[in-house]
């Protein structure tokens, strides 16, 4: 069975990163799995020996019981109390594991081997035999189900303390699945086990068979725990599942809490939207104490990027709390300036930024379609100035679409086709020819193209570079990725250079690439599962992956907020956001499973827009209130997959499947429509739940193992008045 599953989980680990085995075991993951296929050999490797020797010592014993906790230990290794870094959360979990391992080892045992010998004792000696078995086995099991009662809910609760967020999510769901079976094989059990009535049977034998039915159901409950935790060990915590489709928003306004030296200020406006809001501030001390010289807060709005000057809010209240009316004249970004005036000591203030956004639905999306030459096949985008720069991997070429005119022109170059362009800041426009091994650009004054072959010498033997996506970076210098070399190439343009950049995942394939704030370059790994960046100072390369793996990592994109955006172009997928200071990921799903989502773009509202590689419509995500849309595109089997902005606002793609290029220009309402104030719910902490279990488990588990014990002797005393012989 360990062997079974050594390779099961090797071969699901290899299916989720879309990688050969061999890959496979070049992760974390691999790693441990070749180190559990060696702690199994050595198991069996000790237990052929020990049979050879025809006896087993406590020296052999004591061997069988370190192999068998470091088995445990492997699992922990690869489990989420391990993964999250909470202290003793990994400590929780191999006590778990260990438990669950002797409880249903036990019963195992129990059933193939104890069992068996016992019957061939003679139906006598099997009555006692079993009389002292069963109740001895029952108090040890007894105890595993108490000790396993408390870590399991504990590392839970360590976990995730959200009731609302276990019960909503997959994870909750095998939990649930996983709590029924062990309930099942407890009552199965106590109702099969229960010691008395055994020594009056016309025979052990028969009382025997009966016990032995109840094993089997045991054990078979047990494989499907066993099923279950292996489905859990590979699902996304609660906490990193999010989004769906079209999700009744969340709450949309602002919640905020901001210290100064000595006060906290909790501010919360509702809906945070042009128009009304209730504004409600509450000012304490740091430790959440009242202040007592408390007089008055003072709340001023302004907005800097539309000189706007600061206006007082009129809020009023008593106590720590005042709350009023706050008017946001339009969409965007405001500032809000909160100041508590005290009376025995300086006045504390805090600022804090208030993004009015309207929601997805409260948009108004008109879509205009520019079409394309006969044979075109428009793919990639990128922005520059007004115009828009298109590639098309069918001919040597690379498009240029007016953005106001809406006329085409075509920009021919020595090569075989254009799969991805960047245009740098001095107007020069970059593109990667993929079957030619080439970069090329065009020129920003001219819009001559010159070629430039990427040196074999740097890629494996006898494989040419196949560069996929090309970007223009800040500081001048070009980067390519050349997912067939699993490397990111450097190029110099001034010195006509190139410094290799290989991905630390073996055959990851490195596929789309972004820039930071900082210079640093980021990348997307195809089949890797994860994403990387590359230091622009000293070349460093680190690697950033959720649990699960992303799956078809392509392209990236940084959100106006900072977080880094990647598409999974894949069956199921979705985009998921990465915050780069946490090194956390959230993930949100398409609408459609099938849609092959991809190539991540922003309004002005902050609004993420992909595209649905095989849907006719680009689809539109709310990160604030996790609310998702679709708007429909016009022309059927577009094909879309690349999206871009430009400086209007507009959110442009490429529909290679239709030929055509559109863009979506978007407005929002005056003033948001009535929303709704979400409720809190009643999301009753985890802890609270898990607490009368870790009681009833500590008190109830000695004392049922307590009363098994006194069951064996008094059994024993009715055996021994039926069946022992009065000769002594």
């Amino acid at each position: 069975m360990v062997l079974a599953s050594n390779v099961l989980m090797l071969a699901a680990q290899s299916w989720r990163l879309e990688a050969s085995v061999l890959d496979a075991l070049g992760t974390t993951f691999g790693g441990t799995v070749a180190l559990r296929m060696a702690i199994t050999v050595a198991l069996l490797a000790a237990w052929f020996a020990a049979e050879r020797s025809g006896r087993l010592t406590a020296r052999w014993a004591a061997a069988f019981a370190a192999l068998g906790l470091a088995l445990a230990a492997t699992m922990t290794m690869v489990g989420h109390g391990a993964a999250s870094g909470v202290d003793g959360a990994a400590i929780l979990d191999y006590a778990h594991n260990v438990i669950a391992g002797i409880w249903i080892g036990g019963v195992v045992y129990l059933l193939i081997a104890a069992l068996p010998s016992i019957l061939r004792l003679g139906d006598a000696r099997s009555g006692a035999a079993i009389l002292a078995a069963i109740p001895t086995f029952s108090a040890a099991f007894v105890l595993c189900v108490g000790v396993a009662a408390i870590t399991g809910p504990l590392l839970m609760w360590v976990l995730e303390d959200s009731t609302a967020s276990i019960a909503g999510s997959t994870y909750g769901a095998i939990l649930a699945a996983k709590v029924a079976i062990g309930s099942a094989m407890v009552a199965l059990a106590a109702w099969r086990r229960y010691p008395y009535g055994l020594h009056a049977a016309p025979g052990a034998k028969r009382a025997i068979a009966r016990l032995k039915r109840s094993l089997r159901a045991e054990a078979i409950l047990g494989v499907a725990l066993l099923a279950a935790v292996a489905l859990l060990t590979n699902t996304t915590l609660p906490g990193g599942e999010a989004g769906g489709e079209a999700s009744a928003p969340a709450l949309t306004g602002l919640r905020a809490t901001e210290f100064s030296a000595g006060a906290a200020f909790d501010v919360t406006v509702w809906p945070l939207a042009a128009g009304a809001n209730e504004i409600a501030v509450s000012v304490t001390a740091p430790d959440g104490t009242p202040l007592d010289d408390l007089e008055g807060v003072r709340v001023k709005v302004s907005s800097p990027q539309r000189a706007i000057s600061p206006i007082e809010v009129d809020v009023r209240g008593e106590g720590a709390t005042r709350s009023g009316e706050l008017t946001l004249g339009f969409w965007g970004p405001w500032r809000l300036d909160v100041e508590a005036l005290r009376s025995g000591a300086a006045n504390e203030s805090v600022a804090l930024e208030a993004f009015a956004k309207p929601l997805p639905s409260e948009l108004s999306v008109e879509i205009t379609e520019h079409e394309m030459p006969d044979g075109a096949v428009p793919l990639h985008m990128a922005h520059h100035g007004g115009t828009a720069w298109i590639s098309d991997p069918s001919a040597p070429r690379v498009w240029s679409l007016d953005a106001q005119t809406g006329e085409v022109a075509e920009h021919a170059f020595e090569g075989v086709g254009s799969l991805t362009v960047s245009v740098a800041r001095d107007g020069t426009v970059w593109f990667a020819d993929s079957q030619s091994a080439q970069i090329g650009s065009l020129d920003a004054q001219s819009r001559e193209a010159s070629m430039t072959a990427i040196p074999a010498s740097l890629g494996p033997r006898g494989l040419a570079a196949m560069p996929a996506w090309i970007h223009a970076a800040s500081d001048g210098d070009v980067w390519v990725s050349v997912p067939n070399w699993n490397m990111v190439l450097e190029h110099d343009p001034r010195e006509g250079s190139f410094v290799p950049h290989v991905s630390p995942t073996p055959q990851s394939r490195p596929f789309g690439l972004a820039e930071g704030p900082d210079g640093a370059i980021w990348f997307a790994q195809l089949t890797g599962g994860k994403v990387g960046r590359i230091d622009a100072l000293t070349g460093g390369i680190s690697e950033f992956a959720p649990d699960p793996p992303l799956r078809t990592a392509e392209t990236l994109a940084f959100g106006p907020l900072g977080g880094l955006w990647v598409s999974e172009h894949a069956e199921a997928g979705g985009v998921a956001r990465l915050e780069t200071a946490l090194g956390t990921f959230s993930r949100a799903s398409a609408p459609d499973a099938a849609a092959l989502p991809n190539s991540v773009s922003f309004d002005r509202h902050r609004n993420a827009w992909f595209a649905q590689h095989t849907v006719d419509a680009l689809a539109v995500l709310d990160p604030a209130s996790g609310e998702l849309v679709e708007v429909p595109l016009p022309t059927a089997r577009s094909q879309a997959q690349f999206t871009a902005a430009d400086g209007e606002g507009r959110i442009w793609y490429a529909a290679p499947g239709a030929a055509r290029v559109g863009h979506a220009s978007i407005s929002a309402p005056a003033s948001a429509a009535a929303r709704e104030a979400p409720t809190a719910g009643a999301d009753v902490p985890y802890s609270l739940l898990a607490a009368p279990v870790f009681v009833a488990a500590a008190v109830g588990a000695p004392l049922l193992a307590a009363r098994a014990l006194s069951l064996r002797r008094r059994a024993l005393g009715a055996w021994r008045a039926d069946y022992a012989d009065p000769a002594g």
